[in-house]
């Protein structure tokens, strides 16, 4: 999965291309199930950021980034995402190489027998299962 860092330029001035240095100096948001400061770059790197704030969901990152100098690592999908939502926001291909990650569907135990979102996980294990398409124009 390709990771992007996402920011908002009138807030933060960072070059097009972002060095790693540049990177570990800023404050980041963290996406931690577990309510931790730790995300996927601190599992894989073992390099901590400067973590300002900390959510249990990518769905509060681009109301946290907008209007912040905060950046946000995430997958490319949710970048792409969250720039529909807040067209201020700016992402770039990260400056460290990290492992593939999977994406995880989590649900309270007391949802497990609850016919709705039985479907809505189903639906999303079978859309997630599919080959990407990739659109290459018009020919």
């Amino acid at each position: 999965m390709n990771q992007a860092y996402g920011r908002d330029p009138r807030f933060t001035r960072l070059p097009k291309t972002l060095r790693e240095r540049d990177y570990f100096a800023h404050e980041h948001v963290v996406v931690s199930y577990a309510g931790d400061a730790r995300g996927v770059v601190e599992d894989a790197l073992g390099m901590p950021r400067k973590v300002r704030v900390s959510v249990s969901s990518f769905a509060y990152v681009g109301d946290l980034v907008e209007g912040t100098p905060l950046l946000a690592t995430v997958p490319i999908l949710i970048a792409e995402h969250m720039q529909k939502g807040h067209p201020h926001l700016r992402a770039r291909p990260l400056p460290i190489r990290l492992p593939k990650v999977p994406i995880e569907l989590l649900w309270s135990k007391v949802k497990d027998e609850d016919g709705p979102s039985r479907f809505v996980r189903g639906l999303v294990a079978r859309v997630t299962a599919r080959p990407a398409v990739v659109s290459k124009g018009k020919t």
